[in-house]
């Protein structure tokens, strides 16, 4: 290099050595300040809502099981709650598919889950309250961490295409 030059800078572009999804989580949630979560952080939350999935649907095969041996005077409980599983199941795939897609839905579900907890601590020996409870405490330790290592809270940032007060909408005409 000749006295008095430059060095250029490095590129900012990504290495040939990380993967396609590595490189749009990482300009995604980079452009939207700086600061994204990082790529392993991501990987580990989104494992994390994985594995609850995977949970809550084994969850819902428990209870068909419960379903069917349940008297006349349960059968209607335990058909509603099982059938919960499965829109839980469906909601924590949601999140691993794309955790800063949806506003609101993190803290629906985090929220929904410590209200159960607060419920089973209230009522205390109530017929499966205490077992339901750990499981759903469980769950929103798992859904929190999730949440902090995929950023959840970036789903309430509008996106960079939208557009802002005085900028032409690409829509239709009003």
């Amino acid at each position: 290099m000749l006295p008095g030059a430059v060095e250029p800078k490095a590129s900012p572009l990504p290495t040939p050595c990380h993967s396609t999804q590595e490189v749009v989580i990482k300009v995604a949630d980079t452009a939207l300040n700086g600061r994204g979560p990082t790529v392993r952080a991501d990987k580990i939350g989104r494992w994390l809502l994985v594995l609850a999935t995977l949970s809550t649907v084994g969850a819902f095969f428990y209870g068909i099981a419960l379903m069917m041996d349940a008297p006349d005077s349960r059968i209607w409980v335990e058909g509603w709650r099982t059938s919960a599983y499965l829109v839980f199941a469906g909601l924590f795939a949601i999140l691993a598919a794309a955790p800063r897609a949806h506003r609101g839905l993190w803290e629906l579900i985090i929220g929904q889950k410590t209200a159960l907890v607060v419920m089973a601590a209230v009522v205390g020996d109530v017929n499966e309250a205490r077992q339901s409870g750990l499981i759903d405490l469980g769950l929103v330790v798992v859904v929190a961490a999730a949440y902090v290592l995929c950023r959840g809270w970036y789903g309430w940032r509008t996106s960079a295409a939208e557009p802002t007060g005085d900028q032409p909408s690409a829509g239709p005409a009003a």
